[in-house]
């Protein structure tokens, strides 16, 4: 998350947008690979075990078509002052789109290490130092 806010903050000037995208639980080769692999069957047991089940069962899954039309919908610039934010396929993208001033002014969508020095989080990156 905090990679994609880095670039969206440091590409704006050149017009760059970058997002975090959360596809869902999808059967891909990727996890086709899982279910083959010897060490992922000992050490993420219960990652098989899941992967298994949504092959007996697609609806247990994202539709791959969700995270295609998300994809799109990313690239069609409507969320573009959203640069930098996370999404779900499972969230509702135009209502985010239409609050993009809230969801900035909120800092809703992203990562924050919250502490006692600063408990609303640090402030989002605008540009990295130059070294």
């Amino acid at each position: 998350l905090r990679m994609a806010e880095a670039l969206a903050g440091e590409g704006a000037e050149f017009g760059i947008r970058a997002f975090s995208l959360h596809p869902g639980f999808v059967d891909t080769q990727f996890a086709l690979e899982a279910l083959r692999r010897a060490d992922a069957q000992k050490y993420a047991a219960g990652f098989v075990a899941r992967l298994q089940e949504l092959r007996k069962d697609t609806s247990l899954g994202t539709p791959i078509h969700l995270v295609a039309d998300l994809s799109v919908f990313l690239a069609s610039g409507a969320a573009d002052a959203l640069s930098g934010r996370y999404f779900r396929v499972e969230d509702d993208w135009q209502l985010m789109a239409s609050n993009a001033q809230r969801i900035a002014q909120d800092d809703l969508y992203t990562l924050r290490m919250r502490t006692l020095q600063e408990p609303g989080g640090p402030s989002a990156p605008e540009r990295p130092p130059d070294h």
